[in-house]
């Protein structure tokens, strides 16, 4: 399916998105790495006490795969997108598509309610949510403009049906809450 999207699909996936609608449901599909509502607080919990070195009891993580946050992988991918359109002479195209795709995805969030699963503490995370999702609109309207298929693609499909997929594992499986 993936193969064949197509301008009008990218459209279609982002203007009728179920954004952040299911959350805490996904089902394990192939590549994919489904997180529960009680997993996700325990790596949030853990993540702000690394990053800001906070004492505290170890959290059990065993039953979570190590994963980088996936708006590096994602930026990652959008340069390379970039640097395949200047060597196929078709910046334009990509850009226009990229463009389209950031004002579909805008309009869309518009009607996406804030997730009370996304808020743990003070750590409120709707926001970047929805800025990984508009990055995943740029780069999947790119793939398919440029005629590649990769990450963005998948990933807006996992958006279309309400999941945030916010991490890649160390094998290349995506964690979807």
């Amino acid at each position: 399916m993936l193969e064949s999207l197509k301008n009008a699909d990218i459209q279609h996936l982002i203007t009728t998105a179920r954004w952040f609608s299911n959350l805490g449901n996904a089902l394990p599909t192939t590549n994919v790495v489904p997180i529960g509502s009680e997993q996700w607080h325990r790596i949030i919990h853990a993540d702000i006490q690394n990053e800001f070195n906070l004492p505290g009891d170890a959290v059990d993580l065993s039953d979570v795969p190590d994963f980088e946050w996936l708006n590096r992988a994602l930026e990652q991918a959008e340069q390379k997108l970039k640097e395949v359109a200047r060597a196929k002479c078709q910046e334009a195209d990509g850009k226009i598509a990229r463009l389209r795709a950031f004002k579909w995805g805008q309009v869309s969030l518009r009607n996406a309610p804030e997730s009370a699963l996304l808020v743990v503490g003070a750590t409120n995370l709707n926001m970047a949510a929805r800025q990984a999702a508009l990055l995943t609109c740029r780069v999947a309207a790119s793939e398919v403009a440029l005629e590649t298929v990769g990450v963005g693609c998948l990933l807006l499909g996992l958006y279309h049906r309400g999941h945030w997929p916010f991490g890649r594992a160390e094998d290349g499986r995506i964690l979807v809450l």
